[in-house]
């Protein structure tokens, strides 16, 4: 994941700062969330995945189901990433493409996954604290996974802290093992 993240940053800087140039920040948003949508598209993959396909008639697949919903330089940019081999790297260049867009605004989205559910002064604490430790509002998003037996993991940006029962075992096995 680290690694998608690591080549999806390039391209979602620069169509960041694209649209920041343009003024579109939020049509190339709704571009990128419809992209993304639609690489979920197990079809739609495997044709983009098939290397005997031609990159033109996925840009034209693309284009026909979007019915104007992308402008040129979108679908010049669909363009790049299928030449690229990198249309795979759409979620994560969305990811960081929205985290730009929160930097850009002053604020931060972040999410918190805890064992057990919230309840909202919870939620107040710990977007308190996040407040304070980024220095920017916090706009937090919550859910559950058992599977961490205590603690949280906080996401906010490409920054995580595990401070998960789960996470602290894994962390012990890792330096008892090495």
């Amino acid at each position: 994941m680290a690694e998608k993240q690591t080549v999806a940053r390039p391209y979602a800087q620069a169509v960041f700062a694209l649209a920041q140039e343009g003024g579109s920040i939020d049509a190339w948003s709704a571009a990128l969330e419809f992209l993304d949508l639609l690489l979920q598209d197990g079809e739609l993959l495997a044709l983009v995945a098939n290397p005997g396909f031609d990159n033109g008639k996925v840009v034209k697949i693309i284009t026909d189901i979007a019915d104007k919903r992308l402008d040129p330089s979108q679908l010049k940019f669909i363009e790049l990433l299928l030449e690229k081999g990198r249309l795979e790297l759409v979620p994560q260049i969305r990811t960081l493409f929205e985290v730009a867009r929160s930097e850009s605004q002053g604020s931060i989205e972040a999410t918190i996954v805890t064992a057990v559910a919230l309840n909202p002064e919870q939620l107040a604490v710990f977007a308190a604290a996040l407040k304070g430790r980024f220095g920017r509002e916090v706009s937090l998003q919550a859910s559950v996974d058992e599977t961490i037996i205590g603690g949280a993991i906080i996401r906010a940006g490409d920054k995580v802290i595990d401070g998960s029962v789960a996470g602290r075992l894994q962390s012990l096995a890792h330096q008892l093992i090495h």
